[in-house]
C-alpha cells in the first residue's frame, strides 16, 4: 500500500509540475518563483503529516508571483533542522531546494537551499 501511494504521490507531483516529493522516509522541495501561496500552504500540511515543521515568510509582486522567501524546517520536537533567509526568486532558474531523508527514525537533512 505505501508503494501505491508514493507511486501515486510522484505521478501527482509530475502531472502539476510540482517538484516536490514527500513520503514516510524522504522529502525534496523546490520552491520556485511559480510557487503558488496555495502550493506553499499545501506544502505545509503536507511536511506537517511527517512530523516536519515548516515556517516560511513569502514575497510575492504585485502580479502574485513569488519574489523572495526565508524558511525555517525542524522536527515536531523542536529541533532545527535548517534556517534559509531571504532567497530571491526574480531572476529565471533561480529556486531554493530542501531535501531530507529519514535515518534511524529521525529526518535528517541531506541539502540545503543550493542542491543540484
Amino acid at each position: 500500500m505505501k508503494r501505491i501511494l508514493a507511486i501515486f504521490a510522484i505521478f501527482a507531483a509530475l502531472t502539476s509540475g510540482a517538484q516536490n516529493i514527500i513520503t514516510s522516509d524522504n522529502i525534496s522541495v523546490e520552491i520556485n518563483g511559480e510557487t503558488t501561496r496555495e502550493a506553499l500552504n499545501t506544502l505545509l500540511g503536507e511536511l506537517s503529516a511527517q512530523g516536519i515543521n515548516f515556517t516560511y515568510s513569502p514575497q510575492f509582486d504585485n502580479t502574485r508571483k513569488l519574489v523572495a522567501i526565508s524558511y525555517r524546517i525542524a522536527l515536531s520536537n523542536g529541533t532545527i533542522l535548517g534556517e534559509v533567509k531571504q532567497v530571491g526568486l526574480v531572476a529565471p532558474g533561480s529556486k531554493t531546494k530542501f531535501t531530507l531523508a529519514k535515518q534511524d527514525g529521525v529526518f535528517k537533512v541531506t541539502c540545503l537551499d543550493k542542491c543540484n
